[in-house]
C-alpha cells in the first residue's frame, strides 16, 4: 500500500488528526514493523572487491606533511588504478568529502595505514594526498605497500553483514568474526604484518556520512595477493521513513534462518519484558517475606 493511502486511511479513522501527525504515526508504525522480525525484504547481497597488493616502485615523504610522492615506476603502476574498481583514490560524497573505505590504503616501513583521498595525477611523478599527516621520518626511495584494508558500507541503509563467503578459497566469514573491535585486532597484530587470506572484519570508525567502516584482516603481504571478489549477504537498517507520495511499504516474510546478529528489537523486547516481570515478582515475594517473617522477629528481639 502506498504511503499516501496509509495516511488517508488513518485520517479517515481520525478526521481531526493533523496530516503531519498522520505521516509521523505511519512512519513510526512502519519502523516498528521492520524492527519486529528478520524480514526477507531487509536482506540483500553485495560484493567486496579485494584488489591485489601494489608495491612497484618507491615513494618519498616529508614528516608532518599530508602528501607523498611516487617515483616514475610507482606512478606507472598507480595510473590505471585511478579508474579501476575499487578506485585507487577514495570516492567523495555530495559535499566533496572523502569516504574512507572506498579506496586504497598505503603504508611503508611497517608504519600505520593511510587512506589515499586525492591525487594530482602528475607526470612523470604522482603526488598522493593522505587522510592525515605523515608521522614517519622524512625520506626518499622508500618501499611501500598499497592495498585495500578498509571497507565502507555498501549502501546507505546498510546495518550489518550476515555472512561473507570467499568463493575462490571456499570458506565463510560469519558470527563473531564479522564484528571484532580495534582493541582485539591490536592485541593480535598491532603492526598489521600478518599475511594470507582475510578471515576477520574489525570495526574501525564511522565515515563522514556516519556509516561504519570495517578493517579486513589479514590482507597485507610482502608479495602480491591475487585479486578477489568476495560475495556478501547483508541486512538493511531497521529505521526507514516513507516520505514520497509514491512510496510503498515493502512486503516479505520473516527470515527465520538469519543470523542472530540482527535479532534485535522484537525478540529482545519480549525477553526483556519477561525478565522484568520475573524480577518484579521476586521483589514482591521478597518484600512479603520480609514483612511476614523478618519484621515480627525483629520486633520480638527489640522487646
Amino acid at each position: 500500500m502506498a504511503f499516501a493511502d496509509l495516511v488517508s486511511e488513518l485520517k479517515g479513522d481520525f478526521p481531526r488528526l493533523s496530516p503531519f501527525l498522520a505521516q509521523k504515526f505511519v512512519n513510526r508504525a512502519w519502523s516498528e514493523i521492520r524492527d519486529s522480525d528478520n524480514w526477507s525484504f531487509l536482506e540483500g547481497q553485495a560484493t567486496l572487491q579485494v584488489p591485489a597488493v601494489v608495491n612497484t616502485g618507491t615513494i618519498s615523504c616529508t614528516q608532518f606533511s599530508a602528501t607523498i610522492t611516487g617515483d616514475a615506476t610507482a606512478t606507472t603502476a598507480w595510473t590505471p588504478l585511478l579508474t579501476g574498481t575499487p578506485p585507487f583514490v577514495a570516492s567523495t560524497n555530495a559535499a566533496g568529502q572523502a569516504l574512507i573505505g572506498t579506496g586504497y590504503q598505503i603504508r611503508w616501513l611497517n608504519g600505520p595505514l593511510y587512506s589515499v583521498i586525492a591525487s594530482d595525477s602528475g607526470s612523470p611523478v604522482m603526488t598522493l594526498t593522505l587522510d592525515r599527516i605523515v608521522s614517519e621520518k622524512s625520506g626518499s626511495g622508500i618501499a611501500y605497500q598499497a592495498f585495500r584494508a578498509y571497507y565502507g558500507a555498501p549502501a546507505t541503509d546498510w546495518l550489518n553483514w550476515l555472512t561473507i563467503v570467499n568463493q575462490a578459497q571456499g570458506y565463510p566469514i560469519s558470527g563473531r568474526r564479522l564484528n571484532g573491535s580495534q582493541a582485539q585486532l591490536n592485541r593480535i597484530d598491532p603492526q598489521r604484518t600478518a599475511t594470507g587470506d582475510p578471515w576477520f572484519l574489525f570495526s574501525l570508525y564511522a565515515d563522514v556520512n556516519g556509516m561504519p567502516v570495517r578493517e579486513m584482516w589479514c590482507t597485507s603481504a610482502a608479495g602480491p595477493i591475487s585479486r578477489r571478489r568476495i560475495r556478501c549477504h547483508r541486512v538493511s537498517r531497521r529505521m526507514c521513513f516513507l516520505s514520497a507520495q509514491g512510496s510503498t511499504a515493502a512486503s516479505g516474510r520473516p527470515a527465520r534462518g538469519a543470523s542472530p546478529v540482527i535479532r534485535q528489537t522484537g525478540s529482545w523486547r519480549q525477553r526483556f519484558t519477561g525478565r522484568i516481570s520475573t524480577v518484579r515478582s521476586r521483589v514482591r515475594a521478597g518484600c512479603w517475606h520480609w514483612r511476614k517473617r523478618r519484621i515480627p522477629r525483629c520486633a520480638r528481639l527489640s522487646r
